[in-house]
């Protein structure tokens, strides 16, 4: 069960296990809203709760949800429920007592100085503790999921978000004429929803006054989208930055670029910056929770107190407070990309990951 199958994180986790998993186990997904980006084999049978449009509106949906759950239970008496991201799970939860739920994203994510992050972050803290397991996709969040809800390790379970090496492979090869790389350029890029918790405005900002051969590329929608155009007007920077929009094919253009650049201020486990050391880009990031540090230096203690720019095998961690001052010192000699802990996040690793908790 999942709030929907649009584009997102824990939606293209489900879409690539999922089809593996249904070889060997009857699986029926539930979508609360009827929304859908990727594509499902039609052996996994799909039933939706409702056809609101609006995320919004899930909330005052949210006893109808329950409700409608408790007679598919009824209905199919399934071997196990396992649900992802909050609404969802606070469903599973609420109707069954065996619940397995997969906590996605970091409690830093939450803004509690909005309403919605308030009951967020009240409904995790009273309904988490009385699921039967946890699955969270970093150690770091393991950790600070333990602290946060004062329960034992033992019941939360890491299982690393996947990446499909030959899918990437087979479409990173695609040529794209949308854009045009000049031999001279160095291409950035940066994938993700345009809101302001991705910080994208900093990254823009960061290239005011670098050459017009740097250029940044955006893939991504979102709410923020107007106020980077008009930053990127702002700053004259309409021949080196590009916002171009979502794209499903995102590993054709991430072929085009030399270096992957993100600025998010918190994530639960970010796929593209797995993604993008699959392609082998140096990655650029800042020093986010949850996550930054197990993929730019997985031997780095996730509270040990680094100096910036921070140099691991996988890419650089930039500060998140000073973000564009870390990002003029970059020695650009030293940044590499050694695909380090790359097979953790193998799709087959992580079925078989899945299946053993599951079964």
């Amino acid at each position: 069960m999942i709030n929907s199958l649009e584009s997102g994180g824990a939606e293209r986790v489900l879409s690539n296990i999922l089809p593996k998993l249904s070889k060997k186990f009857k699986i029926h997904l539930i979508l609360l809203k009827d929304s859908r980006f990727y594509d499902l084999p039609k052996n996994i049978k799909i039933i939706s709760f409702s056809n609101i449009k609006n995320n919004v509106l899930m909330i005052p949906f949210f006893l109808f949800y329950v409700w409608k759950l408790k007679k598919l239970l009824k209905k199919y008496q399934p071997y196990k429920i396992i649900s992802f991201l909050e609404i969802a799970n606070f469903v599973n939860i609420l109707t069954n007592k065996n619940a397995i739920i997969s906590f996605r994203t970091s409690f830093f994510f939450f803004n509690q100085s909005s309403l919605i992050g308030k009951l967020y972050l009240l409904f995790t803290k009273l309904l988490y503790p009385k699921a039967q397991k946890i699955i969270v996709n970093s150690q770091e969040n393991k950790q600070n999921l333990a602290t946060q809800l004062n329960i034992s390790l033992d019941k939360i379970k890491v299982i690393y978000n996947p990446v499909n090496t030959a899918k990437i492979t087979q479409l990173y090869h695609k040529e794209t004429k949308l854009f045009l790389k000049n031999q001279r350029d160095t291409i950035f890029i940066t994938v993700g929803r345009l809101d302001k918790l991705k910080n994208i405005g900093v990254i823009i900002k960061s290239f005011r006054k670098l050459p017009h051969k740097k250029k940044l590329l955006v893939l991504g929608e979102g709410p923020e989208k107007n106020n980077l155009q008009n930053l990127i007007q702002k700053y004259n920077l309409n021949k080196q930055v590009f916002l171009l929009g979502k794209k499903k094919n995102v590993y054709k253009y991430l072929n085009l670029a030399d270096y992957f650049i993100f600025a998010s201020q918190a994530e639960g486990f970010p796929n593209v910056l797995i993604e993008a050391m699959a392609c082998n880009l140096p990655i650029i990031t800042s020093d986010f929770k949850t996550g930054a540090r197990e993929i730019i230096d997985p031997t780095l203690d996730f509270n040990q107190k680094i100096k910036y720019p921070y140099y691991g095998p996988n890419g650089i961690l930039l500060s998140l407070d000073d973000f564009e001052n870390d990002f003029k010192k970059i020695n650009f000699k030293k940044l590499q990309q050694r695909q380090i802990g790359l097979n953790n996040f193998k799709t087959s690793k992580i079925v078989e990951d899945w299946s053993r908790e599951i079964s």
